[in-house]
């Protein structure tokens, strides 16, 4: 009698470890109704603005799945698959592995897709063990994130920047030069000089003010690789030359082409969202204003701004 229990037993054991598999070993996945609904490209946005604001680094590993595709779906289908057994296995050359891991995930990719190999590898990394993808199903990331040989999956081409073009708000006098609401300085935050300028106290710390007096920067061009410009500020646009800044330019640039395909020539435009480069260039050469703003080191020199890779694409939100 046990030898008869004995086999029935494994028998139920291999059926019970099958039964959420296919034929080629892959899970059944199923995605719950109320998750079936892409989130919009603002949904997306808000989500990563309340992490940042909350004071928490953003990466898509923390997102959750449909967050991730959602993403991949506003973002022309494309994603980024980084594969590797652990953290640091990310060069392609010291992974003997390398090619093997690829093929397996591709091969799984095209699987839940419905499509073939070719129909969804669209870039392989020489030297990282990364490639892009073009796929459209979530049960395809959820399959991803699950396998042990994928270290992420992101979204890359999502325009996180492209979203904040809808959220534009008027010039203001907020410390990055182009936020939503003024605010009210603490007076011995800052002094003022002629005709309407504002020097903050850090300026005195470092004796800007009598530097001054032997240099206010004309005749020096500054370029800055950062963020870009907001457009929504004039005192770094069409009123660059503002009460005692004048006679010196500004130039705004677009540096990076804003697609990883080969093909495209479009580049990213030099317009800051209300972020870094906006900033900087004010602390930079913001003119020495008539209007109550603070002004910059340089207040006479030109400027040229060029955007740096914090604007590129979505793949640098991780």
């Amino acid at each position: 009698m046990i030898r008869k229990i004995i086999p029935l037993f494994f028998a139920a054991l291999v059926l019970s470890t099958t039964a959420c598999s296919d034929d080629k070993g892959y899970d059944e996945i199923t995605i719950a109704e109320t998750q079936r609904e892409p989130m919009t490209a603002q949904e997306i946005k808000t989500k990563i603005d309340e992490s940042v604001q909350a004071g928490v680094h953003f990466t898509w590993r923390a997102a959750s799945t449909r967050m991730v595709w959602s993403a991949i779906l506003k973002g022309n289908k494309l994603a980024t698959i980084g594969f590797g057994m652990t953290a640091q296995q990310f060069d392609r050359t010291k992974t003997s592995q390398a090619q093997n891991f690829q093929e397996q995930l591709v091969q799984m990719i095209a699987h839940y897709e419905g499509k073939t190999k070719e129909e969804v590898l669209m870039y392989s990394d020489p030297f990282l063990n990364l490639f892009d993808v073009y796929f459209e199903k979530q049960e395809t990331v959820e399959a991803l994130r699950r396998s042990s040989l994928v270290r992420y999956v992101e979204p890359a081409d999502f325009r996180y920047f492209s979203v904040a073009d809808t959220q534009m708000a008027p010039e203001s006098s907020t410390s990055s030069g182009c936020g939503y609401d003024a605010q009210t300085l603490n007076i011995a935050d800052f002094t003022t000089v002629t005709p309407n300028a504002r020097v903050p106290w850090t300026f005195n710390q470092h004796q800007i003010p009598a530097a001054w007096a032997q240099s206010t920067g004309r005749g020096i061009t500054i370029g800055i690789v950062d963020t870009g410009t907001s457009p929504s500020q004039s005192l770094l646009g069409s009123n660059f030359n503002n009460g005692a800044s004048t006679g010196r330019s500004i130039q705004k640039f677009g540096t990076f082409v804003d697609s990883i395909w080969p093909w495209s020539t479009t580049t990213d435009g030099p317009n800051d969202r209300c972020g870094h480069g906006t900033s900087m260039a004010w602390v930079a050469a913001a003119p020495r204003n008539d209007r109550g703003l603070p002004v910059g080191v340089a207040y006479n020199a030109n400027l040229i701004n060029l955007p740096g890779c914090f604007q590129c694409s979505s793949r640098w939100v991780s």
